[in-house]
């Protein structure tokens, strides 16, 4: 059979170059291909370098070393200037933005234990007492210590601190202990499939409440337990001076400090203090799977948010004081499109029971200021309400007064939801057009929210618009921004992108403002590239 005929025009015919030739244009091709690469790579830098050009270079005030490497931190609610860092050989301790300094440091884990979540709260409130027999007015009871709250990865425990003045700073005393259920022991070794032990607490959020603190822990077993830690008597009581000499104790002559008595001189002072035991409501998560038989999400994916309505200038509603309101906790995944909404009623008013004659009410002892009573048994809970937003949750926020919750979706949409009144769904923002990843108020004014694609977004909540949108990273290839962070007493916030850039934004002006620069610490550790889990907390 003849061969296909094939057509050809003559004029584009060309004859191939003889050897050497062509090889030699076949290497002048490639060295002239490598060239526009790099002259385009230095368009591009040319590029992203005008784009920031003229931006400020803001460098590290202080520099903070710890041992072993940070596993978690927590700022303080509502703008305080205090921040909590455990550490990955059971060290914690306690920052003053202000003071740029460490005020306070205690090994707390022993046997080289890991911090696993860290809390910080100073919001608890004495509830009202009525005042003594024969007089008018009742006595000033002063405030609570500030509590550090310590869950690590093995010891099924929460360990309560109380930060209380010293000599030379802030010390660390036990205050309380919460007990935990202990997860199942692991699997052999032989097991090929053998899973590590989990953390009893996966995660801890801590808020004040009236006449303690709101305890609330998402377990190993995707259960939630909310306990009440009691206040402990006021920061003044006990004979302590200002420096935090206590008066009317003796000192013994073997309470010598020492290093290796550290651990066994704070379990001890723990079995001394108040044990809680018993949470006032425990029950296991409904479920987040957007359709009957489709997986639920992992325990891992879950995210915690636990906030109170604190409106500023005065009470919720008549006769409702601020402290007396419910805690609200929001349940979210960036593996599900349901959001799960809970309300923790607050602890009942100091009130004698009901039923009882004059008689049997004055041989009543009043309980002790900052004392409080384990619950005969916990009370179970069902969601107050359950969303079904439109795409996966990727990012949540809640505003510093708690009236308001922001829930981003993989597809870019925003839902600000009003948790004062309802809660209910208030309005359905502008959104994004890739994934939220990050999202914070500034005060009950102003959401930040910014997307997988580098834009960062700034929306005026009084008209519920957006007012302006910017390139966080250069182009033409932004880097995604992971975190966001703002200030609640100036009108700054922080961003920080995936190649581990920061930078500083002016949501007065609503701009960005600086460019912050990571510095080579002590150890001669960069600043974390691209990959890097890292995370940006503020106060």
């Amino acid at each position: 059979m003849a061969a296909p005929w094939a057509t050809l025009n003559p004029d584009n015919r060309v004859d191939q170059l003889p050897q050497p030739f062509r090889t030699i244009n076949k290497i002048l091709e490639d060295v002239l291909q490598a060239v526009g690469e790099q002259i385009g790579e230095i368009d591009r830098r040319r590029k992203s370098a005008e784009y920031e050009h003229g931006l400020l270079q803001a460098m590290p005030s202080k520099v903070v070393a710890v041992a072993g490497s940070v596993t978690c931190s927590h700022a303080e609610a509502r703008g305080m200037p205090r921040i909590a860092i455990g550490t990955s050989h059971g060290e914690v301790c306690i920052v003053d933005t202000t003071k740029q300094e460490v005020i306070a440091q205690k090994h707390a884990l022993g046997d080289g234990e890991a911090v696993h979540c860290i809390a910080l709260s100073s919001e608890g409130v004495y509830a009202p007492r009525p005042p003594p027999p024969g007089q008018e007015v009742a006595p000033h009871l002063g405030r609570p210590n500030m509590k550090l709250f310590v869950a690590g990865r093995a010891t099924p425990r929460i360990w309560v601190f109380n930060v209380c003045k010293g000599t030379f700073g802030s010390d660390l005393k036990p205050a309380c202990t919460i007990h935990v259920p202990e997860p199942p022991p692991a699997q052999a070794e032989g097991d090929a499939e053998a899973q590590p032990r989990p953390p009893a607490v996966q995660q801890l959020h801590v808020r004040g409440t009236n006449d303690g603190i709101w305890v609330v822990a998402l377990m190993f077993d995707r259960t939630l337990r909310a306990y009440l830690c009691p206040l402990g008597p006021p920061e003044d009581a006990g004979g302590a001076t200002s420096e935090g000499t206590v008066l009317d104790q003796a000192i013994l002559e073997d309470e010598e400090e020492g290093e290796g008595e550290e651990g066994k001189g704070d379990a001890e002072d723990f079995a001394r203090t108040p044990q809680v035991k018993t949470p006032v409501y425990c029950f296991s998560l409904q479920s987040m799977a957007p359709m009957p038989g489709l997986p639920e999400p992992g325990l891992d994916s879950l995210v915690l948010t636990a906030f109170s309505v604190r409106v500023e200038g005065g009470p919720i509603a008549l006769g409702t004081a601020a402290k007396q309101v419910p805690l609200i906790c929001m349940v979210s995944s960036p593996e599900s499109s349901i959001v799960l909404g809970y309300s923790f009623t607050a602890p009942d008013p100091l009130a004698a029971p009901a039923g009882l004659d004059a008689e049997a009410l004055l041989k009543q002892r009043m309980p002790a200021v900052g004392e409080l009573k384990d619950p005969e048994e916990s009370r179970s809970l069902k969601p107050r309400r359950r969303w079904a937003l439109p795409a996966r949750t990727t990012a949540v926020a809640a505003s510093p007064d708690g009236c308001l919750f922001a829930a981003g979706g993989s597809a870019g949409s925003l839902a600000l939801i009003d948790t004062a009144l309802g809660p209910s769904l208030k309005a359905m923002l502008p959104g994004h057009y890739a994934e939220l990843t990050a999202m914070t108020f500034h005060r009950s004014l102003v959401l930040v929210s910014a997307g997988a694609d580098g834009w960062i977004h700034h929306y005026n909540l009084q008209t519920n618009t957006l007012m302006v949108r910017y390139l966080c990273s250069p182009p033409p290839t932004p880097a995604p921004v992971t975190g966001l962070v703002s200030a609640q007493t100036l009108p700054l916030a922080m961003s920080l992108d995936g190649a581990g850039g920061l930078r500083l934004l002016d949501l007065r002006r609503h701009r960005k403002m600086a460019n912050a620069l990571w510095c080579q610490g002590p150890g001669g550790a960069d600043a974390p590239g691209e990959g890097a889990e890292s995370e940006v907390a503020g106060v």
